[in-house]
Order: C-alpha cells, then structure tokens, then sequence
C-alpha cells in the first residue's frame, strides 16, 4: 500500500518519495531511500523491510533501516502500518 505524507516526521523523506528534491536529503542517498520507503511502503509487518542489505534493526518502539554512515530512516508500527517515518 502506498505511503500517505501524514506518515511521514520528515517533509523532505516524503518529498523523495512522492518525487520531487528532498530538503535535508543528500542528493546521493535519494535513490536509496527511495527503495528503503519502498520497501516500507510493500511492508505487511514491522519486519517486512529486513532483507539482506537494508541494515534493518529493531528497539522498541522504533524500527530502522540503514541509508548511508549514520544516516537512517526510522519508523514506528502503528494499526498496520509505518508511522513517524524519519530520516536521522
């Protein structure tokens, strides 16, 4: 199920998503984090996204996803879906 921009802490992570220049976004990590949303975006449960590759971790109540260094998306689960989704 697509992401809606409610889901989204960070406007410039919604903004790669939905297709436009992300602010506060490297330009060299856009791609990544386009997949890495999609890969939330495709999720059924919190874990979904942990494949090999995406560095996905767990603490409760959070869930991340690796994009490049120390740079990560950050989710929580909430009614079903990703919710808060940030990029740190």
């Amino acid at each position: 199920m697509p992401l809606t921009r409610k889901q989204f802490a960070h406007v410039g992570l919604a903004d790669v998503y939905f297709g436009s220049s992300g602010s506060g976004i490297p330009a060299s990590q856009a791609g990544r984090c386009q997949r890495l949303l999609d890969s939330i975006a495709a999720a059924t449960k919190p874990d979904d996204p942990d494949i090999p590759g995406n560095g996905y971790s767990h603490r409760a109540p959070r869930h991340s996803l690796d994009v490049s260094g120390s740079n990560k998306i950050v989710y929580e689960w909430r009614s079903g879906h990703a919710a808060d989704i940030n990029y740190v």
